[in-house]
């Protein structure tokens, strides 16, 4: 009988590239809460947290107001829940089509000169939900990313 930590790891992550992709996924939500923390901790009265190249300034941060403060957390909490959301479709995914029957894609037509040719591609249920788990998981780890690139341009705008 398998321990509880080898079950754990055999639901969460039933591959590698599902574990690096799940803990790459965390790390950048990590330090996009460590940047806004950062953000939020400076001295600066007044934080710019829009800018558009068209308009210039259009929304300012007061960081020694809650309101204000808490909408600057609310851009990691979007990340995370976001992550978070993917993750367990993507283990629902994985888990609901494991065991189901096999599906054959056929290639080819059945001409005599081409039978020769044809392929049989067997795909199994559990491979489509892996592959469709690790795309929820690449969605959510592109979303870390342009986060992260969202906060280094507002450090850019603001102290620089």
């Amino acid at each position: 009988m398998k321990s509880f930590l080898e079950e754990v790891k055999l639901i969460l992550f039933p591959d590698k590239l599902f574990f690096w992709l799940v803990l790459t996924s965390l790390v950048a939500n990590l330090a996009v809460w460590l940047g806004v923390f950062y953000f939020s901790r400076q001295p600066k009265e007044v934080f710019i947290g829009h800018y558009n190249i068209f308009f210039g300034v259009d929304r300012f941060l007061n960081l020694h107001q809650a309101a204000d403060i808490q909408e600057l957390f609310f851009i990691p909490l979007i990340g995370l829940f976001f992550l978070l959301f993917n993750l367990f479709l993507a283990i629902f995914l994985v888990y609901q089509l494991k065991g189901r029957p096999t599906i054959i894609c056929r290639q080819g037509n059945n001409s005599s000169a081409q039978r020769q040719w044809r392929q049989d591609i067997l795909i199994t249920n559990q491979e489509i939900g892996l592959l469709g788990g690790k795309l929820l998981l690449m969605a959510a780890l592109i979303l870390q990313i342009v986060l992260s690139v969202y906060l280094i341009a507002l450090k850019i705008v603001n102290y620089h």
